[in-house]
């Protein structure tokens, strides 16, 4: 489950609370595009498939939102990154999904988990 919108996760200069700042900068998103960040955040590190991350935001009615993930994840990958086509925090591992870096341990992105199928 996701933590409520009022906790607060943070990550590597990433700070999700009611908003999202990196490094201090407040970072220009949607509620939605909020609440996907949440979900990637509080699953770092790990690849989630575009159907587990809508699970993980839509809960019941993720079905008719698992093709607008991809959207989404551009949208937040042009308010994350520097250069969105050389991403460092929300890279996409090629046929399986969607991963937020902790982009201060030096990770690869080759070296992303795939996060482990659900029960």
């Amino acid at each position: 489950a996701l933590t409520p919108i009022d906790a607060v996760v943070e990550l590597d200069g990433l700070r999700l609370d009611a908003r999202a700042t990196l490094d201090g900068r407040v970072l220009d998103l949607t509620a939605m595009e909020l609440r996907i960040l949440r979900a990637l955040a509080q699953h770092a590190g790990r690849v989630l498939t575009g159907a587990q991350l809508a699970r993980l935001v839509w809960g019941d009615d993720a079905r008719d939102h698992v093709r607008s993930v991809r959207g989404y994840i551009a949208r937040l990958r042009r308010a994350l990154e520097v250069d969105p086509a050389r991403p460092r925090w929300l890279v996409t591992k090629r046929r399986v999904g969607y991963c937020l870096r902790r982009t201060r341990d030096g990770g690869a992105a080759s070296e992303l988990r795939d996060a482990s199928p659900d029960p």
